[in-house]
């Protein structure tokens, strides 16, 4: 409802700069607005086990690529390269396309958000045997961002957890710093978790100086358990 007066408001404010500035104002508000519900049905079906994984086949690059599509105004304003080693070469997944996509839309936007401008995220992919007869897919996204301290390694999975000052995060999801509800890996770690995965994170610390950076890491089966 909010959307589709602001909308029509809109229309009628094309020769009204302030008017249409007020808007368009509106309508980001919705969009934030919509993303954290979303994401809170998302975090609602994780906590009662209520997510139903759709297998499907699924190749990583071509859903990287997807994202980085996504991505691309965001990037390119704020000059962050992506960089991908070996992520062609990986086998083809039996998971959930759409819930796989959105767990990797989380991390990679992490990434962007805590990488100052001009920085690189690079995503690696392997193969490892997993001691059973099956083997899993490994993507490492590793950023030159800011880091993360070691007392909130564990923390940041947690749905509500937030690093540094609140008060000081903008509210765009692609700023450097931008802020968030603190869902967005909560819900990453519940959506890999489904799929018999698994997601943890290694960093030297946290300086904004120094920049020692990030690696996530995401452990998926080729086939999930069920």
């Amino acid at each position: 409802l909010v959307k589709g007066y602001a909308q029509m408001l809109q229309g009628e404010a094309q020769n009204n700069p302030n008017l249409n500035m007020l808007s368009q104002g509106i309508l980001d508000g919705y969009e934030r607005m919509a993303s954290v519900v979303n994401n809170m049905l998302d975090i609602s079906k994780i906590d009662s086990q209520m997510l139903k994984i759709m297998p499907g086949p699924v190749q990583i690059d071509l859903m990287i690529l997807q994202l980085e599509n996504l991505f691309k105004d965001a990037l390119i304003e704020r000059k962050i390269t992506i960089e991908k080693k070996n992520i062609d070469s990986l086998p083809v997944l039996s998971a959930d396309p759409d819930l796989l996509k959105k767990a990797f839309y989380h991390l990679v936007i992490n990434a962007i958000k805590y990488t100052p401008d001009g920085g690189t995220i690079i995503l690696h992919g392997r193969t490892l045997p997993n001691g059973t007869d099956q083997d899993e897919v490994e993507v490492v996204i590793e950023d030159t961002g800011i880091g993360i301290a070691t007392e909130h390694q564990k923390l940041i999975f947690e749905k509500f957890y937030q690093t540094g000052e609140v008060l000081l995060h903008s509210t765009s999801k692609t700023n450097f710093k931008g802020g968030g509800p603190g869902l967005g890996l909560a819900i990453a770690n519940g959506i890999i978790s489904a799929h018999s995965g698994r997601v943890w994170v290694e960093s030297p610390g946290h300086n904004e100086e120094t920049l020692p950076g990030s690696k996530f890491y995401i452990r998926l089966p080729l086939e999930p358990k069920h």
